[in-house]
């Protein structure tokens, strides 16, 4: 449950549909690189001392994307001042892992 965190992938050739995709919604397969869309470009635009959200992540140890959400995460506790609550658990890119950490995630946006 987040945003794709490494868009590096896209334009090459395992791409694949997620490469479909990601033209589909922004015009071509790397019109997102670099841009507000791109987690790893928006981190490194955060001054030192600015105000940042708390952020939530959760990642099966199956699912395909934990290198890049490991990588993601890194580079959060390398640049400081950022609030992560993130934990990897059993499960694979799915809606049962997804439909899992629901309540705990609605949790994360209604507390206080």
């Amino acid at each position: 449950m987040s945003a794709v965190a490494d868009i590096g992938w896209v334009g090459r050739p395992e791409g694949g549909m997620a490469d479909i995709e990601v033209a589909a919604i922004f015009g071509s397969r790397t019109a997102m690189l670099g841009t507000d869309n791109d987690l790893f470009e928006v981190l490194k635009r955060f001054a030192p001392g600015a105000i940042r959200p708390k952020l939530w992540m959760r990642c099966g140890v199956g699912d395909e994307l934990v290198s890049t959400n490991r990588e993601f995460k890194a580079r959060l506790e390398a640049a400081g001042g950022w609030k992560l609550d993130y934990r990897e658990q059993p499960g694979v890119h799915d809606w049962n892992f997804w439909l899992g950490i629901m309540p705990e995630l609605l949790d994360f946006f209604t507390a206080r």
